[in-house]
């Protein structure tokens, strides 16, 4: 796999892993956050980058919830969850949005909020895998859909929030 396109002015970062290295999903999820990490730690030059460090540590924390977190029975974010929180957070710091905060589910998992004025987006990722996202101004009923977890789904549905929170 080649090493992710830097942004400009910085090196690239290394490549994720060479194919055959790994043989467990559990080897290949830490080799990714750790990569994931290590290139934030290692390329922390902007604002966006290191705000998306700071935001991969606290996916790491919540990832670390006990089951019943919040004393009503709520299930801790998994693995799954986690994987798809870490690539929203990568395609997030692509596009130079930041969220204003990532939260745990009630219903297990992670959620993603942005607010700017009176808009507000949403993404929220459950435990199942399941993903969806939702827009709201205040004015007119919510706009809901789910992402289906492609690439194109997930670009899609940030490109979206980004325009709604730079209207």
């Amino acid at each position: 796999m080649p090493a992710v396109a830097p942004i400009e002015g910085q090196r690239s970062m290394p490549p994720f892993a060479t194919p055959g290295q790994y043989t467990s999903v559990p080897e290949v999820r830490a080799l990714y956050w750790n990569n994931m990490v290590y290139g934030l730690e290692s390329y922390a030059q902007s604002s966006v980058l290191q705000s998306t460090f700071m935001h991969a540590v606290k996916l790491d924390r919540i990832s670390r919830l006990p089951p019943d977190w919040d004393g009503d029975g709520a299930e801790a974010p998994n693995d799954l969850a986690k994987l798809r929180a870490l690539r929203i957070l990568d395609i997030l710091q692509r596009k130079r949005l930041n969220p204003t905060a990532i939260l745990p589910s009630v219903e297990g998992g992670f959620g993603f909020t942005f607010v700017s004025g009176t808009r507000r987006g949403s993404i929220e990722i459950f435990n199942s895998g399941e993903m969806v996202a939702a827009l709201y101004d205040g004015r007119e009923e919510p706009v809901i859909w789910e992402i289906d977890g492609s690439g194109e789904s997930i670009v899609a549905s940030v490109a979206r929030i980004c325009v709604c929170m730079s209207a």
